[in-house]
């Protein structure tokens, strides 16, 4: 016999909702033992707390971002409220679903921000630093760089080879 808000799927008794869960388990009788009921059992089942989290950054100047949150514990519908910021240039909230998206335009830095998030009676407030860098500058390649050598190499040689002959 159960009651209350949860289930029982073979012998794992999981809560559906918050609220007194109560069960009592009954054996069937068999050759060597007679039926037996247990006392009833109240499992009180509360929710989890409330967290969100954000993905790890940083970000770069000119790389498209895209932070959505991860929330856990929400008893009902969520929402999402911008707290302070700002947010770093080129990058927007969506209220509607905590996303942080857009293209960092720059300064570079740290740009601490706090969303309050609510559901149901539970409110959490995520603090993040959203921490912007310039892009990397790419370092020449091996080939590169030989075709600069090479070039150097052949205007010095032209430049040699012309005084030897008298030609300048």
């Amino acid at each position: 016999r159960i009651s209350g808000p949860c289930s029982l799927g073979g012998a794992t008794l999981t809560g559906t909702s918050t609220g007194n869960c109560v069960f009592s388990a009954t054996k069937a009788a068999d050759p060597n033992y007679k039926p037996s009921t247990s006392n009833d059992v109240t499992v009180v089942v509360t929710a989890l707390p409330l967290t969100v989290s954000y993905p790890a950054n940083p970000l770069t100047i000119g790389t498209p971002a895209y932070l959505s949150p991860t929330v856990s514990g929400a008893t009902g519908p969520v929402t999402y409220l911008l707290l302070f910021g700002p947010l770093p240039p080129g990058l927007i909230f969506d209220p509607a679903t905590g996303v942080i998206r857009g293209t960092p335009t720059g300064p570079a830095g740290q740009y601490p921000v706090a969303i309050k998030v609510t559901s149901g009676a539970a409110t959490f407030v995520a603090s993040l630093t959203l921490t912007v860098q310039a892009p990397v500058q790419p370092i020449p390649t091996l080939s590169e760089w030989g075709m600069l050598i090479l070039a150097s190499l052949m205007v010095l040689a032209a430049g040699w080879r012309g005084r030897r002959f008298g030609l300048r």
